[in-house]
């Protein structure tokens, strides 16, 4: 359903599809969001993608339908989600985003009505979706139109948004919902099919597998577990071996995308594959904004050979040869048999991992030999104070390190700093905005974002110990007429009041806000700045006769070039390792240089900046010729929708 992406097929559909049918159950998935996308538009459908995802714009486009009566005051919303929203501003005037949204809010009623009468002419026994991000309201207002079409089709609902009491509180409040799974369906949606065909809607609550909530619960109350924490939880669908699972199934999303004569030639698609599920992190130790995979973190994995048989099976079938891993992150073991293997086989895709930063030189000289080309590495923070709040497990010189060797070897990377952490202080982001145009040769962040508080973080878990007071985003009162306590139990995105009520408060914020966190996003604006008005900075050195010869462009340069010889080339190349200062200078003291000496080429470095000290720390910044080129933005493996529109002229 909408409103999803519309370069990447569904894997939990696809994956779905093939379970189904190892199991000898007929399915057929319907890729509404294409159709949806279709019908309003490439650029509608970029406006409504690009605002902030807690303003909801994709749920509210389809709330009337699924809340018929229910009392919305279009214009009052618009006006806060346009005048607080600065990611579409770059592209589009907000009075043409309100014309668009406008415009597509109105397609969504007959659009939905149109497409339940196409699926009950079907004659189907059951009708599903998966809800995951901003499609739940429109999975609710599909179901509630079949069951008035036809109230004998059996209505199923998953996906990301039905997890634990979020589930539990769907199959509460929406009756048109007959079963709910909440968690992984790969185990349990073949058994629960079965179920169905043979007792309908009265599958007795000892034959639901776990995770599954039927109407039955309506009546006899819902089955209840202790999460982790030991509080009073629903229970989730686990899938224990990935390795049963059967490759997904994609043939409907080319047959609908290849059908849509003004769609087709607006995206081009990436295939999705998982190669493993959880987080080996998150069982350590997790990340305290994350909220993925619900209350469990069990890291699974699939062997390398089930992976690369994956890869070219779909690749074959598709005639594609760019995957998005769907993985939380890459375990290290792959870099000891899946990455050797995949260059082994002469690098035949173009990847996108979800990693840890704390990667060595050598572990990113590989990824980039394996076909990885772009990769998410969780950096989030460039002050290690900052990065010890969120539970990263790895510091700000490690985080520089993986700038550097990304760019060296040509990946590209997803990254953004986080702001407004709890227990942050401002003098933490002054210091971080001073060491932004040292980097200016390297990938700049994708911006300077407020942290965003999700069910199941260590944030919502605990609000009293980081100082919050979550409540359900604003954007969801806008979209539900639901109170707010079982608001509370439905959303994913929560908000903290005390904070919301600082930025409301011109006074409070002129006494709370300090100089630091303002003085990052300009610095931020300047890099990014540099990086798309070009030429990109540089900062290389080549070698020759004991000498390097240093080129830097970048705007902080002392000079253009420059020549480094002699005791400071030592230091520089040994730099490039961030060695602990004071351990590079006893070393190296020991070696027979004099201690002074080398205290003084340090100093001159730093002066040159050729490297910055930081966390007791040495950094070398200089990159070595020849760099590898980075790929263009819309050449990703994330598939690629129509350029937008010239920014603010449309």
């Amino acid at each position: 359903m909408p409103l999803i992406g519309l370069a990447r097929p569904s894997i939990a559909l696809g994956t779905l599809k093939s379970v189904l049918s190892a199991g000898g159950v007929r399915s057929e998935v319907v890729y509404a969001n294409l159709l949806f996308a279709s019908e309003i538009g490439v650029e509608a459908h970029q406006a409504v993608s690009l605002v902030y995802a807690n303003h909801l714009l994709g749920e509210w486009l389809f709330s009337s339908v699924a809340f018929p009566g229910a009392s919305t005051d279009s214009d009052a919303y618009l006006d806060r989600v346009l005048s607080r929203d600065i990611f579409h501003k770059a592209y589009w005037k907000p009075e043409r985003v309100r014309e668009l949204v406008l415009a597509a809010r109105a397609r969504a009623e007959p659009f939905v009505s149109r497409l339940a009468e196409d699926l009950v002419a079907r004659r189907p026994r059951i009708v599903a979706c998966s809800s995951t991000f901003q499609q739940h309201v429109a999975s609710l207002a599909l179901l509630r139109r079949v069951k008035e079409l036809q109230p004998g089709i059996v209505t199923l609902l998953g996906g990301a948004n039905c997890e634990t009491v979020m589930g539990r509180t769907t199959h509460r409040l929406f009756d048109q919902v007959d079963f709910v799974v909440s968690g992984e369906a790969d185990d349990v949606l073949v058994p629960l099919v079965r179920a169905i065909e043979r007792d309908g809607r009265d599958v007795p609550s000892e034959d639901l597998p776990a995770g599954v909530l039927g109407p039955v619960h309506r009546r006899s109350g819902y089955p209840r577990v202790e999460d982790a924490e030991g509080a009073d939880d629903t229970p989730r669908a686990f899938a224990r071996d990935l390795e049963t699972i059967p490759p997904p199934d994609y043939t409907e999303y080319f047959e609908t995308l290849r059908s849509l004569d003004a769609l087709a030639p607006a995206v081009t698609p990436t295939l999705l594959v998982e190669t493993s599920r959880g987080c080996w992190w998150g069982e350590k130790h997790t990340c305290s904004f994350c909220g993925l995979n619900g209350r469990e973190n069990a890291y699974r994995k699939r062997t390398p050979g089930r992976v690369l048989a994956e890869l070219d099976d779909l690749s074959r079938r598709y005639s594609l040869a760019t995957f998005e891993t769907v993985d939380n992150i890459l375990p290290m073991s792959a870099f000891e048999d899946l990455l050797p293997a995949l260059v082994a086989a002469g690098r035949p895709y173009d990847l996108f991992f979800e990693t840890k930063a704390n990667l060595t030189r050598d572990q990113v000289r590989l990824l980039a030999e394996a076909g990885v080309r772009w990769t998410q590495p969780g950096i989030e923070s460039l002050s290690t104070e900052l990065l010890r709040l969120l539970g990263k497990g790895c510091e700000a010189w490690q985080n520089i390190q993986l700038l550097k060797w990304s760019r060296q070897f040509g990946i590209r990377l997803s990254w953004n700093l986080l702001s407004e952490v709890p227990g942050d202080r401002d003098e933490w982001y002054g210091a971080m905005a001073e060491l932004l145009p040292l980097l200016e040769h390297l990938q700049p962040p994708s911006g300077v974002a407020p942290i965003q508080y999700h069910r199941f973080s260590s944030y919502h878990r605990d609000p009293a110990r980081f100082g919050l007071r979550l409540r359900p985003a604003p954007g969801y009162s806008a979209v539900y007429p639901l109170p707010e306590e079982d608001l509370a139990d439905l959303v994913y995105l929560f908000e903290d009041g005390w904070r919301d009520t600082v930025r409301r408060s011109p006074v409070l914020k002129m006494l709370l806000d300090g100089p630091g966190l303002p003085r990052l996003r300009q610095r931020f604006l300047a890099w990014a700045g540099r990086w798309v008005e070009g030429p990109v900075p540089d900062l290389v050195a080549t070698h020759a006769e004991g000498a390097m010869h240093v080129r830097d462009t970048r705007s902080v340069a002392p000079q253009p070039g420059r020549t480094v010889t002699g005791l400071d080339r030592l230091v520089l190349l040994e730099a490039d390792r961030a060695p602990l200062e004071k351990g590079l200078v006893a070393r190296l003291a020991a070696e027979g240089h004099e201690e002074g000496a080398v205290a003084e080429s340090v100093e001159r470095l730093l002066e040159q900046k050729l490297a910055l000290r930081i966390d007791g720390r040495l950094v070398g910044l200089v990159l070595q010729d020849p760099v590898d080129s980075i790929p263009a933005l819309e050449s990703g493996p994330f598939g690629r929708e129509l350029p937008r529109a010239t920014p603010a002229e449309t």
